[in-house]
């Protein structure tokens, strides 16, 4: 994907990548949280994992592609992003927009308790990572070289 002159992409280490969830924090301001899978016994390291992981999958699930890994622990993925856009709201004190976002063109928005399918992912905007730093501008949400 070619980036035009009014987008702007950085790498940050451990985003990027689906599964993740957006948060939608204010007008055309989004914040991303990464989710990572860990093998059994794995530490965790905030440096290399930002954002929550689904832990002990595994190996072979590991080893396969990433939307195999996805397929193959939705619902854990499922648990770990209910919770997290759960401790969110709690925190902010408010109802957050929120999206689990699977794929290309598979997100799960979340209202009132409930994941809703849909094909269209958020995009555009200013997207944060969780310490309010821009990692993109006007562009996808995830690194173009996934599958």
């Amino acid at each position: 994907m070619k980036t035009n002159w009014y987008e702007h992409r950085l790498t940050k280490p451990g985003y990027g990548q689906f599964p993740y969830i957006i948060f939608k924090v204010g007008y055309a301001l989004f914040m991303q949280i990464p989710i990572h899978f860990l093998k059994p016994g794995q530490e965790i390291d905030l440096q290399k994992h930002p954002g929550t992981q689904v832990r002990d999958v595994p190996l072979q699930q590991l080893n396969g592609s990433r939307e195999a890994l996805i397929f193959l622990q939705y619902e854990r993925i499922l648990e770990v992003a209910e919770y997290v856009i759960q401790k969110a709201t709690i925190q902010s004190k408010k109802e957050l927009k929120a999206c689990l976002v699977l794929g290309k063109n598979q997100a799960l928005y979340y209202k009132d308790g409930t994941f809703t399918r849909n094909t269209a992912i958020p995009g555009g905007g200013t997207l944060l990572d969780q310490m309010n730093q821009v990692i993109a501008m006007n562009s996808v949400h995830y690194l173009v070289e996934v599958y």
